[in-house]
């Protein structure tokens, strides 16, 4: 989990009290939109070092795998 502690943050959870204030929001590399539930791995279309929500992974990231691999076999 990464957190943000900018003082937007701060200043949110002094308003809410709501300690998930800090997490920073992550954003799937693929469709831009905010991750809800697990993050995923892109690899091997993209860099691990970025991450992609649940629908982009079963739609462009595991149909990529299964190509590979069946490329290597």
């Amino acid at each position: 989990m990464k957190f943000d502690f900018s003082s937007k943050s701060f200043s949110r959870y002094c308003k809410t009290g709501d300690v998930r204030s800090f997490e920073k929001k992550e954003i799937c590399c693929f469709c831009k939109k905010e991750i809800t539930g697990y993050r995923n791995n892109p690899a091997p279309v993209k860099s691990s070092v970025h991450t992609c929500c649940d629908m982009c992974n079963k739609e462009i990231v595991i149909p990529a795998r299964l190509r590979r691999y069946h490329n290597e076999s």
